[in-house]
């Protein structure tokens, strides 16, 4: 079976995905910003150093900052959309 044949990463590229994964993003989102698969978005950032967060670990840092945001002054708090029960409780907020 052959290699397919790939493009080199160019100087420009590998800035990108530094500061893409500085901020945080997905593979996902990394490989869409460069036009590039997520296998190989995820394998140059190995090869730099810096892989990418585990699937989980993401989601547990985005909902700890959400949290965090959420405490600071000023934010208001989202509405209650949860469903209610009977009608005693709806009556009660």
């Amino acid at each position: 079976m052959r290699r397919p044949i790939t493009s080199p990463w160019s100087d420009e590229q590998i800035a990108t995905l530094k500061v893409l994964l500085k901020a945080g993003a997905t593979p996902l989102r990394a490989a869409a910003a460069l036009g590039r698969s997520m296998v190989s978005v995820k394998a140059k950032a190995r090869l730099l150093g810096s892989p990418f967060p585990s699937a989980r670990r993401n989601t547990k840092v985005r909902k700890a900052n959400l949290a965090a945001s959420d405490t600071l002054p000023g934010n208001k708090a989202a509405p209650d959309l949860s469903p209610r029960r009977n009608d005693q409780e709806r009556e009660a907020t």
